[in-house]
């Protein structure tokens, strides 16, 4: 018998003994890692940093395949360390301010309706779907006025041609929503 299938019987062998044993060898594992903590823990790391692909894969399916589990251990974890999340998230906005504008004032150039909704209960009016809709519409045409105020302003060095009516109903014009 030549070594090569020595090997093999011994390892037909060890096959099936594992699947008459399987109590066993989850003890023997249970043993072994105990015993080789660090040493999984180090070849644990080296393998997530040559696969990274995998490891977001697989991450991705679990939790895709445990929603609910995923959410509730993520909410338990945030309850337990609320105020080292909320002193990153200080850090992170007073270390990128920039992008804090930036998020800012695409949220008020594209008026969703949370923000008319701000706006709405600002001013103590009832909320519904048409106010809302009629509040947007009365934020656009005071900016579009606005803008055409300061492009009248640049192109026009005399406003003598305005009528002084236009003019000073352009300058008192509140447009609020009426409450009620």
């Amino acid at each position: 018998m030549t070594p090569e299938e020595r090997l093999e019987r011994d390892r037909e062998r060890s096959r099936k003994w594992a699947a008459k044993n399987p109590e066993k060898m989850r003890e023997y594992g249970r043993k072994f890692y105990k015993a080789n903590k660090e040493r999984r823990g180090e070849s644990n790391k080296k393998w997530r940093v040559a696969h990274p692909q995998l490891v977001r894969e697989y991450g991705r399916k679990w939790s895709e395949a445990n929603l609910e589990l995923e959410r509730e251990l993520k909410n338990k974890w945030y309850e337990a360390n609320s105020e080292y999340v909320k002193d990153l998230i200080r850090k992170w906005r007073v270390a990128h301010p920039d992008i804090i504008h930036k998020h800012r004032r695409k949220r008020i150039d594209t008026l969703p309706d949370s923000l008319v909704k701000e706006y709405l209960k600002q001013q103590n009016i009832l909320i519904t779907p048409e106010t809302i809709e009629m509040k947007r519409q009365q934020i656009i045409a005071k900016r579009t006025l606005k803008e055409f105020k300061k492009w009248r302003e640049e192109n026009e060095s005399n406003h003598t041609n305005v009528p002084r009516e236009q003019r000073k109903n352009e300058e008192n014009y509140e447009g609020g929503l009426q409450a009620g």
